[in-house]
């Protein structure tokens, strides 16, 4: 199972209308997320400032080595 949590100490916001996806997470909060959404997110400009900037984090995904 995938999840994102937030790890900010501010509310974060997650919209992607492509896979209706419209969600507030208060901070410590994660929410599970299909494969197949996460696999669309990763397209997703926004998705990836806010994982790029440190505020949420992807747990349930294999790293690749």
């Amino acid at each position: 199972m995938i999840k994102i949590k937030n790890v900010s100490t501010s509310l974060v916001s997650l919209y992607a209308p492509s896979i209706k996806l419209n969600r507030e997470l208060n901070p410590g909060r994660a929410i599970p997320v299909s494969e197949e959404e996460y696999e669309e997110l990763t397209f997703d400009p926004g998705f990836l400032a806010l994982l790029n900037g440190h505020y949420i984090v992807v747990e349930g995904i294999e790293k690749e080595q």
